[in-house]
C-alpha cells in the first residue's frame, strides 16, 4: 500500500487529497483544501490478454504491462479449486511482457477455473510449483480465466 498526497488542476485552481493505492485501486481518503505535491501514481502490473472472465486452452500467450524491478516478478497460476496450489509459470523482467502459461494438467477438466496475478518477491523462484514461502510477497490484481479443452 502506498499513501501520499496529489492534487488535480482546473484552471488556475488546486485541489490536494489524501490517498491510498492498494495495487491498481486509488480511494480517496480526505480534502486537504490547501495545495499539496503533485505526485504520478503508477499501477504495477496490469494484464492486457487474456481479458479477465475470458475462456483459455490448455496453453495460451499471456501478456501485460509493469513490473518491480527491484523485485523478482513472477507470472502464477493457481487453480480456484481450494487445493492451495499454485504454479511458477515465467518470470518476468521487463515492463511489457509475453508468456507461454499451461492452464492445468492433461487430466484438467474442462470448466476448471484459474486465477492469474504477478507475484512479486525478494525470494529467487524456480518454474514449477511453488513449495516454499516467499519473502515480502506482493500479488498483482488477478485475472480470472476458465480452461476449455
Amino acid at each position: 500500500m502506498a499513501t501520499g498526497n496529489v492534487a488535480h488542476h482546473f484552471g488556475r485552481f488546486q485541489f490536494g487529497y489524501g490517498i491510498e493505492e492498494f495495487a491498481a485501486e486509488v480511494v480517496v481518503k480526505k480534502d486537504f483544501h490547501r495545495p499539496v505535491l503533485i505526485q504520478e501514481l503508477s499501477t504495477t502490473h496490469r494484464f492486457t490478454n487474456p481479458a479477465n472472465g475470458a475462456t483459455v486452452g490448455p496453453v495460451e500467450d499471456v501478456t501485460g504491462k509493469g513490473w518491480e524491478p527491484k523485485l523478482n516478478n513472477y507470472l502464477i497460476v493457481e487453480p480456484v479449486d481450494q487445493s492451495g496450489r499454485r504454479w511458477v509459470q515465467a518470470q518476468i523482467a521487463s515492463a511489457d511482457w509475453t508468456r507461454s502459461v499451461q492452464f492445468g494438467q492433461g487430466d484438467s477438466p474442462s470448466g476448471m477455473r484459474y486465477r492469474v496475478y504477478v507475484l512479486s518477491t525478494s525470494t529467487p523462484l524456480p518454474v514449477g510449483e511453488l513449495t516454499k514461502q516467499t519473502a515480502t510477497p506482493q500479488e498483482s490484481p488477478a485475472i480470472s480465466v476458465t480452461l476449455k479443452k
